[in-house]
């Protein structure tokens, strides 16, 4: 795959992950759970719907970064740490 494929298949992961977040901060959820390591900025008014709606959001693996959203808790290693 070329990186221009590639880049495209990250951006429609992207906007599938989207979509399945304002899907789920539509329905009564208690908590929502995430590890998109190449979408968390690209999703971040998603995450700042589930925010809004009182949904508290968890990143694995990858922490959001993106300016205004709230993450309630993160799972993960640091790898500059780490070696």
């Amino acid at each position: 795959m070329s990186l221009q494929e590639e880049m495209r298949a990250i951006a429609s992961n992207a906007k599938a992950a989207a979509r399945q977040m304002t899907r789920l901060t539509t329905q009564e959820k208690n908590a929502c759970l995430i590890s998109m390591a190449n979408a968390l900025e690209a999703n971040a008014e998603a995450i700042k719907a589930a925010n809004e709606k009182g949904i508290p959001v968890f990143t694995v693996d990858a922490k959001c970064a993106a300016e205004g959203v709230e993450i309630a808790g993160h799972v993960g290693t640091d790898n500059f740490q780490g070696g």
